[in-house]
């Protein structure tokens, strides 16, 4: 059941336009990759929520939509990271 979400997900991510320029690449290993940051990102969160019973879920829900979707928005305008010249 996991490897089939990750799967089904993975097939999603890759269809974001900004896929390849967060993975760095489009292949297999590269959405993967991507996969794997996206999944700890939001178990983080949740294992986080879950001692912050206060908080209300449209707020964890918002907080992962603008950390990871308006990410991959900028990425597929052609943003991205690189290290600074030392």
């Amino acid at each position: 059941m996991a490897a089939d979400s990750r799967d089904a997900i993975i097939q999603l991510l890759a269809r974001e336009p900004g896929a390849a320029t967060i993975a760095g690449a489009g292949g297999a290993i590269a959405m993967e990759m991507l996969w794997e940051l996206v999944r700890c990102a939001l178990q983080g969160l949740a294992l986080w929520w879950y001692d912050h019973r206060d908080v209300l879920r449209e707020e964890v829900v918002a907080t992962a939509m603008n950390a990871l979707w308006v990410g991959f928005e900028r990425a597929g305008r052609g943003e991205r990271w690189a290290p600074e010249n030392r």
